[in-house]
């Protein structure tokens, strides 16, 4: 057991204001990762646009830099992040546009912790009529956990 191990390690997480300060300076990723982190400060059902508008800046930057196999989490997270910016404002049509942008880079990478954005999804779809996709989307999403229910038991 090393010196270490019991040591608590402090986590600094900066400020909105310093985010601020760091973002005329910053470049490429770093500025669409600022931009992420300042949309997702913001409350969206009193400052939705500003909000939306920084990710989407972001989502903007990454295209135009290229964004490597480390950023994808980012990349895609920007999306989820609109979809839940718009749903908030109840633009719901936006926040399914953005959230079905977000979940194929999520799958086909294989990220984690994103199976609250397919239930949104599935709640967008009812709250403005799209019975069919919801449908659809609910099977899906009842194979999938059976399939991993099956698989882990």
């Amino acid at each position: 057991m090393s010196e270490y191990d019991n040591e608590e390690t402090e986590i600094y997480i900066p400020t909105d204001e310093e985010f601020w300060e760091a973002y005329p300076e910053a470049q490429g990723v770093d500025r669409a990762d600022i931009l992420l982190q300042l949309s997702m400060s913001y409350c969206p059902e009193r400052e939705g646009q500003p909000a939306i508008t920084m990710a989407e800046l972001a989502i903007e930057i990454y295209k135009e830099v290229g964004y490597t196999e480390e950023d994808i989490p980012d990349f895609a997270f920007s999306y989820a992040v609109i979809a839940e910016h718009k749903a908030k404002i109840a633009e719901y049509a936006g926040a399914i546009e953005a959230a079905k942008k977000a979940l194929p880079l999520i799958q086909l990478h294989k990220l984690e912790h994103y199976e609250q954005l397919e239930w949104d999804l599935l709640r967008w779809f009812v709250k403005i009529g799209r019975d069919a996709e919801a449908r659809e989307l609910l099977n899906k999403l009842l194979e999938d956990n059976l399939e991993e229910t099956l698989w882990n038991s």
